[in-house]
C-alpha cells in the first residue's frame, strides 16, 4: 500500500477552510486553477504571478511546489498531462 505525503497546511488555511494538510499535487492543482482564471484575458502578469506565490506561501505550499507553477501553461487549448504540460 502506497501512503501519499501529506504537507501540514498553515494556521490560515486552517481557519480559512478547515484544513490542516494536503498532499503536495493538491496544492499543485489549486494554483494551477488559479493560473486558468489569471491568465483568462491571455496572459498572467507578473504581479499576479507574483499574489500567486505570496498566497500558496501563506498557505502552506512547498518552495518546491510553487516552483513549478512558472512551467504551468495557463492557455485553454494547452495540452495538459494531469495539469502540467505534456
Amino acid at each position: 500500500m502506497t501512503t501519499t505525503r501529506m504537507v501540514p497546511m498553515s494556521d490560515l488555511c486552517q481557519d480559512l477552510f478547515g484544513l490542516s494538510a494536503a498532499p503536495p499535487e493538491a496544492f499543485l492543482n489549486h494554483g494551477d486553477a488559479l493560473l486558468v482564471i489569471a491568465g483568462a484575458d491571455g496572459e498572467v502578469s507578473e504581479a499576479a504571478l507574483a499574489r500567486l506565490f505570496d498566497h500558496q506561501r501563506r498557505m502552506g505550499a512547498p518552495e518546491e511546489v510553487i516552483g513549478l507553477y512558472g512551467e504551468f501553461d495557463h492557455r485553454p487549448n494547452a495540452p495538459r498531462s494531469c495539469g502540467r504540460p505534456a
